[in-house]
């Protein structure tokens, strides 16, 4: 499975987010300062932001301005976690889990997700009685368990102490891996997308640019993705 973007949108009339890169299966890490622009970038792949021109191409075309597709979120199969946690307040724990069709309780992924999160005391319970740290790896949980083509994680780790972020991370590389999925999260901490082993692309001011490695997190250091 492989992701190709090359898509520009103006915000406002005036801030305009490009891209044009090709995401591989694996961990590739979105990193850049607030306001850049990362969280449009993600919406626009999900669907759920309309670019103005260009295509997105993963094992359909989603979006391309010029042949007028424009393919809705809830047909792309593709699993978002946004910063807010955004679980049914009416469900339980265990079905918001199980809210897609592709979760499967008696999967052995079931109970190595709600155990990795440290979430299976919690089945039972329902939002409104979960902490904020809680309820963010409720939601990641829900998003795994969706077996999705591509997986967009928007800041997830900023709820979870270092203990359970760190457990957290091997489990996102081995989704990638097993899946062969394209993985993008999106971090302030470049410490955790380090850690997770990704690609990291550096992102300012609306464009998208390969980081290399190294630790230099100026723009000048960096080369355009296309």
């Amino acid at each position: 499975m492989m992701l190709s973007v090359n898509i520009e949108k103006k915000i406002n009339g005036r801030f305009l987010v490009r891209c044009n890169s090709v995401f591989e299966c694996g961990v590739h890490g979105l990193f850049g300062p607030s306001g850049c622009g990362k969280t449009t970038l993600l919406k626009m792949i999900a669907g759920l932001v309309k670019p103005d021109r260009g295509i997105i191409e993963g094992d359909m075309i989603y979006y391309c301005k010029e042949s007028s597709v424009m393919v809705p979120a809830y047909k792309r199969n593709i699993g978002y976690v946004f910063q807010d946690s955004l679980l049914f307040p009416y469900m339980n724990i265990r079905k918001n889990l199980l809210f897609s069709p592709r979760a499967n309780k008696e999967s052995p992924v079931f109970d190595q997700v709600v155990k990795l999160l440290h979430i299976d005391h919690l089945l039972e319970n329902f939002p409104a009685n979960l902490s904020g740290g809680e309820a963010q790896r409720c939601s990641i949980g829900r998003a795994l368990l969706s077996e999705p083509k591509i997986l967009l994680l928007d800041e997830p780790f900023s709820a979870l102490d270092n203990r359970r972020r760190f457990m957290l991370m091997p489990y996102i590389s081995m989704i990638a891996k097993n899946f062969k999925i394209p993985v993008i999260v999106v971090s302030h901490e470049l410490a955790d997308l380090r850690q997770l082993d990704a690609r990291i692309i550096f992102m300012k001011h609306g464009f998208v640019y390969d980081m290399p490695d190294t630790s230099d997190r100026e723009t000048k250091s960096c080369k355009w993705s296309v």
